[in-house]
């Protein structure tokens, strides 16, 4: 089907207009897809031949209607945006290319999200007051706070989120602060 329809498509793209960036761009993109959709198309004619042969027309029609229902799963392993919502194939090396590809042409927006984290051998009872205190000075910054047990024992891993990098490091030696005014050690993982 792509093979009969390339002649309508290089009538219509102007292929002068694309700039070598754009390019780049869908060339690492859509790479990764060039071995599925060529077994695909050669699963897609060979096995109906077989088919053919060994059972018939009316088993021909039926699979081939079955398949183009199950070619519907294909949307787990590819990728796909629908304006600013991007869903990531399922496979890693698809996902890795189209990760990749995701610029600022791509997405429109904010500053990027930083995050700095600290972790402590301390209950997240112990230090909920003093986190309080701190986020309270540090409005544009989100402080969260994940408990763990690990052999060693139990603690509490603190996460800062937020765009301006000055201000989520000045929270950090906050943080870092408070957890030696409780007497334990801050580790970064």
């Amino acid at each position: 089907m792509f093979i009969l329809s390339l002649p309508i498509i290089i009538k219509r793209v102007n292929f002068r207009n694309i700039k070598p960036v754009t390019l780049k761009i869908v060339l690492k993109f859509a790479i990764p897809f060039l071995p599925a959709g060529i077994f695909t198309m050669i699963m897609e004619l060979a096995n109906r031949y077989l088919l053919y042969w060994m059972a018939g027309t009316q088993e021909v029609g039926l699979y081939s209607a079955g398949y183009k229902l199950g070619i519907f799963g294909l949307i787990v392993v590819m990728g796909f945006n629908m304006g600013n919502v991007f869903v990531m194939a399922g496979v890693p090396m698809v996902m890795q290319a189209m990760v990749s590809s995701l610029d600022g042409d791509r997405i429109k927006g904010g500053k990027p999200v930083r995050s700095r984290s600290i972790g402590a051998y301390l209950a997240e009872s112990q230090v909920a007051g003093k986190l309080a205190v701190i986020q309270n000075e540090h409005p544009d910054v989100d402080l969260g706070s994940y408990p763990f047990y690990r052999k060693d024992g139990y603690g509490t891993n603190l996460v800062m989120r937020g765009t301006d990098e000055s201000e989520l490091d000045e929270m950090k030696d906050k943080v870092r602060a408070m957890i030696v005014s409780f007497g334990a050690e801050p580790f970064e993982e």
